[in-house]
């Protein structure tokens, strides 16, 4: 499995083999491949959403609005990148509030009620346990007389 780190590396280096870079002293050139940065943001933040829906991730939720503070943040930048980056940023925990809501009103943690054991089970007078018991040589559960046990 590619850890995350791998697939930023392997990401980060398609742009540059594609030419999707620019030199550092010549910021007049970052909207040259507008559209490549705004799909790779588009991309990782819609799979990000999905993560933090299906999984009500909080943790994940943080560190999505933290990356993308850090892209908006940074300057300089295209629109797109731009718009797309704040737009996940308010997007990301309004999704995490409405998933939670929505497993709360659904209510789809809760399971299949317990039931005591019968009063068969609890005296030992399952008929199932005492054939296994004597298909395998042992005694079925019996209740113990403390008073003739310990004196």
């Amino acid at each position: 499995m590619i850890s995350a780190a791998e697939g930023l590396t392997r990401i980060l280096s398609i742009s540059v083999e594609l030419g999707y870079t620019w030199e550092p002293g010549r910021p007049n050139q970052y909207a040259n491949h507008q559209w490549a940065g705004f799909g790779v943001v588009l991309l990782v933040n819609l799979i990000g959403l999905i993560v933090i829906v299906v999984r009500k991730d909080i943790v994940w939720c943080v560190a999505a609005v933290w990356i993308d503070v850090a892209i908006w943040s940074a300057k300089p930048k295209p629109s797109t990148v731009f718009i797309i980056a704040i737009a996940f940023t308010v997007i990301h925990p309004i999704a995490l509030i409405f998933a939670a809501t929505w497993k709360k009103l659904r209510k789809e943690d809760e399971g299949p009620i317990r039931l005591p054991p019968s009063d068969d089970a609890e005296r030992g007078d399952n008929p199932h346990r005492q054939r296994q018991a004597a298909t395998h040589g042992t005694r079925p559960p019996r209740e113990v007389d403390t008073d003739a046990l310990w004196g």
